[in-house]
């Protein structure tokens, strides 16, 4: 039991619904679950699907880094590209028309 009034069950309904949280494996009010808690506790709860869970987490957050360093890396080809297309063409703009032959 708290020490400080205002942390106190003031209902003895409030206990039983924490008692009955916390047996499910649900966070209490007493416990001031953090975030980090309130992610573990539904993992814990189904022991047979959290590595499942873990898995398919872990595909979707690779899939979605290879999709974003694809991208970064079209970016990065697009860029030397249209600089290198920019030097031929302002190269070939300099040629007199009497030196343009087929080979």
């Amino acid at each position: 039991m708290a020490t400080r009034p205002k942390y106190r069950y003031v209902k003895a309904n409030n206990v039983i619904q924490d008692i009955n949280s916390y047996i499910n494996g649900c966070p209490t009010n007493a416990e001031g679950a953090s975030q980090l808690r309130l992610l573990q506790l539904p993992l814990f709860r189904r022991r047979r699907l959290s590595p499942r869970l873990i898995l398919l987490m872990t595909m979707v957050v690779l899939y979605l880094t290879q999709r974003y360093s694809k991208l970064q890396y079209a970016d990065k080809m697009q860029g030397r590209q249209s600089k290198v297309f920019t030097h031929i063409s302002s190269a070939a703009d300099n040629v007199p028309p009497e030196k343009w032959k087929l080979r």
